[in-house]
């Protein structure tokens, strides 16, 4: 055989072989039999197709690039120290190039969400600090959180001042059985408001009570207060005082508290004014005014005790004389539900002829009636006047005229709730 040998092939016939063939050098850019797809050829160089890293230009005649592979191993032409692995010179990774703009959005995308993120949760943090802790600077504005002594009174009586019912019972250890008064309608009658709160330290973290001053209207109250630890906070031991009604309500005579009627011998009321009325103008509860200061505060009966007022007292005159008059008209002797009777004594009279008058020289019964409430049916207003009264009429006497005199100590009874008043004359 003549010519020279080459591994795979012939020198001496060249072309003799399809590319590719054993013997045959490779296209550029084209595997040779028995390589893996995506491999250089045996022996190339890494720069026949430009620095590593880079991608092989094009086969000539636009043949399309080898198949897609991952060979293993270390890709040649690698700095020395490089491991070995996965590589591909075949089609470029998926996203571009390496270090190309499209990572870089993706990851600069990334980076600003987990900021905005990030940011949100702290406003939700900072929203949910201040409304659990409120101001500490303010006790007031506490929500029911007091961090000592004083401040947990100071709160409670600056909760009642400004008539928050709801914020004064949020600083009770133990809530009120009884509510119904301790309500802002009921603070909003208030007539006198609470003021100038002054409120004293305690000697210790353990002390329990609380001096404290304020005033209701121009009174000045001193008052201890009790208190007690509910967890990291302090709280009013008790809110309010009960109040006992029982001396003074009548079920005959209604009675209303700051404008809402109480129907209870016994209520809790925080500290303050109050005003009691029977929701009429002519009965009050004496001075209709009375004061709450602390937990050991009971009604001073004697100042709540009903009377007429002014305008009551001279209503009921009014409707006395009123009555006292139209029985003077009457021609009877004995007439119905009225003050004045007399004997009809020995001679028929006349009863057409019948006419009542009040005694010449006599002292007008109506001038100093002074009428009072009756003591178990506190609605009733009552009086005995003293009626001097005569009587005279035709009569079958020799004179053909009668004349009598007669006396009344009949009372006079009116319910002064009900309009318009009636008088009703009893023995």
């Amino acid at each position: 055989m003549s010519g020279t040998e080459t591994p795979g092939g012939t020198s001496g016939e060249p072309g003799s072989n399809p590319p590719g063939q054993p013997g045959q050098p490779a296209q550029p850019g084209q595997p040779t039999q028995g390589s893996q797809p995506g491999q250089y050829p045996p022996g190339g160089q890494p720069g026949q197709y430009g620095q590593p890293g880079q991608y092989p230009p094009p086969p000539a005649g636009g043949a399309p690039y080898p198949p897609q592979g991952t060979p293993q191993g270390t890709p040649p032409g690698s700095p020395p120290g490089t491991p070995p692995g996965p590589w591909n010179y075949g089609q470029p990774p998926a996203g571009g190039p390496p270090g190309g703009s499209g990572t870089n959005k993706k990851v600069l995308w990334i980076v600003l969400g987990g900021i905005a993120a990030f940011l949100v949760l702290l406003v939700i943090f900072v929203v949910v600090l201040v409304a659990v802790s409120g101001d500490d600077d303010d006790p007031e504005a506490a929500n029911g959180k007091a961090k000592s002594q004083p401040d947990a009174v100071k709160a409670y009586l600056s909760a009642v001042a400004d008539g928050d019912a709801k914020k004064a019972l949020s600083l009770a250890a133990v809530q009120p059985l009884d509510k119904e008064f301790l309500t802002d309608e009921v603070l909003a009658e208030s007539a006198d408001e609470i003021t100038d709160i002054r409120v004293g330290d305690v000697a210790s973290e353990y002390t329990s009570s609380v001096p404290a001053t304020f005033k209701i209207g121009d009174e000045v109250v001193t008052e201890d207060f009790q208190v007690v630890k509910s967890g990291d906070d302090w709280k009013m031991n008790e809110v309010g005082s009960t109040i006992d009604f029982t001396s003074t309500r009548s079920n005959t005579l209604p009675m209303m508290l700051n404008g809402k009627s109480l129907e209870v011998d016994k209520v809790t009321l925080f500290p303050g004014s109050y005003a009691l009325s029977t929701g009429s103008d002519n009965i009050a509860y004496g001075t209709g005014e009375f004061t709450v200061k602390g937990s050991a505060d009971y009604l001073n009966g004697s100042d709540l005790t009903p009377i007429l007022t002014p305008e009551g007292e001279q209503a009921f005159v009014n409707a006395v004389k009123a009555s006292t008059r139209a029985c003077l008209q009457e021609k009877s002797l004995k007439p119905r539900n009225c003050p004045n009777e007399a004997g009809t004594g020995p001679y028929k009279l006349d009863k057409s002829s019948i006419k009542w008058k009040k005694r010449s020289g006599s002292a007008d019964p109506f001038a100093n009636l002074k009428p009072r409430l009756d003591y178990e049916s506190p609605n009733v207003a009552e009086v005995r006047p003293n009626l001097s009264l005569e009587v005279n009429a035709n009569c079958d006497s020799p004179t053909g005229r009668c004349e009598t005199s007669a006396y009344s100590f009949k009372s006079a009874t009116v319910d002064m709730l009900k309009e318009p008043l009636v008088v009703k004359w009893t023995d």
